[in-house]
């Protein structure tokens, strides 16, 4: 047995479930749940390799690719502040309630 580690990136599916492809090795498997995708990985991994040659380690490594807006403050972590609303701007009375006729 190798006792090498051979490494996986694990993706999300863009139709659900999880798409795994090994760094430098042509393994590749897709699953729905994380626990079958384990199983199916070492499945994979001994299939391309042989029970022989089998990778004493196999690293699952998950990329998560996630945009976020930036909020419009460049070098700053701080949110913008909302708006500032004077008392001006506010109503002075309530519309009433109209009755049902």
């Amino acid at each position: 047995m190798n006792r090498g580690e051979i490494i996986l990136e694990v993706t999300e599916a863009p139709e659900g479930g999880y798409d795994a492809r090994a760094l430098g090795h042509g393994v590749f498997t897709r699953c729905e749940d994380w626990d079958d995708l384990k199983e199916m990985v070492r499945d994979a991994v001994r299939r391309h390799f042989g029970d022989d040659d089998v990778p004493g380690v196999i690293r699952l490594h998950f990329v998560r690719d996630e945009a976020i807006a930036d909020w419009g403050c460049r070098g700053s972590s701080r949110r913008p502040s909302p708006p500032s609303v004077s008392a001006a701007s506010m109503p002075t009375e309530l519309p009433t309630r109209r009755e049902a006729t």
